[in-house]
This record gives C-alpha cells, structure tokens and sequence, in this order.
C-alpha cells in the first residue's frame, strides 16, 4: 500500500467480539501521532464474511442516530445514508459507498469485495478536522488488488 509520506500506519485487531470486523489498519497525518483516538484518518477494515456488501450494510448498518440512541444497539453503522454502487480503481473494481456518523465523527465508507472478505475504506472525519479529500480520492482512484506473485 502506497501512501503520503507524512502519514504514520497503525494496526491492530477487534477484542469486542464482533462476529465480522477481524482487523484494521490506519493512516494519518504524522502530526496526530500522539493524539491516539478521535483523530482524522483514513481506516482500513477487514470484514471476513461471504456476505455482498449490500447484504453486510444492511445486517449491521442502521439510518438511526446515535446522539438520540435511534441507532439499533448491534448496528457497526450509525445515521447510515447516501448508499450507492460505484466502481473503484484502474480495474473498475465493483464497491458500495456510504456516509455514517457516531459520536466521534463521522465516515465516508468504500467497501469491496475479494476473496470471501470485504474491505471498509473509510475516511474518517473528527471534530478536530477532516481526512483530506483528495488524499482519499487518489487512494481510491488507484487501488487495486495484485496476484500473490506480484506481492
């Protein structure tokens, strides 16, 4: 994975459970390195279900609110809107994208599907400041998924 110089990458796993999510990467502006949480960044899940991502979103998301508890108690997605199918990549790469919010901030979700797992590219907005634009754009504009003898 390619990425600004600038950004630091961190990683780690799920402990709460949860029956999808198994692991997550993240990227950010060297300058939150310290900050830890709530910073802005741009946050790679690994979701390990045969589910489509349609069909994921639709088990796990909610148009519900957090801020008034509306948001059903085991959704992973809040305030759930603006759903649509794009296409993602040089490869043309087939991916539902979605905007949700939490208290934290809020995410603009790209996700896609490859070999029983499906892959959250989130942008994630803070109440300090937006994971920028055009950083994302260019991510998405150029992902892709190489074979295993060009890794």
């Amino acid at each position: 994975m390619k990425y600004p110089e600038s950004f630091y990458i961190k990683k780690g796993g799920y402990n709460t459970g949860d029956q999808y999510r198994k692991f997550w990467i993240q990227l950010a502006d060297s300058k939150w390195k310290n900050q830890e949480v709530h910073n802005p960044s741009l946050i790679i899940d690994l979701i390990g279900t045969n589910l489509s991502a349609r069909e994921y979103l639709n088990k796990t998301g909610s148009s519900g609110s957090m801020l008034d508890e509306t948001c059903l108690a085991k959704s992973v997605y809040c305030s759930v809107k603006n759903i649509k199918n794009i296409s993602v990549g040089t490869d043309e790469i087939p991916a539902l994208q979605f905007y949700s919010a939490a208290v934290s901030g809020s995410d603009y979700h790209t996700i896609v599907k490859s070999n029983g797992f499906l892959i959250d590219i989130r942008k994630h907005s803070s109440g300090i400041e937006d994971f920028p634009e055009n950083t994302y754009n260019q991510i998405l504009s150029t992902f892709k998924f190489i074979k295993k003898e060009e890794s």
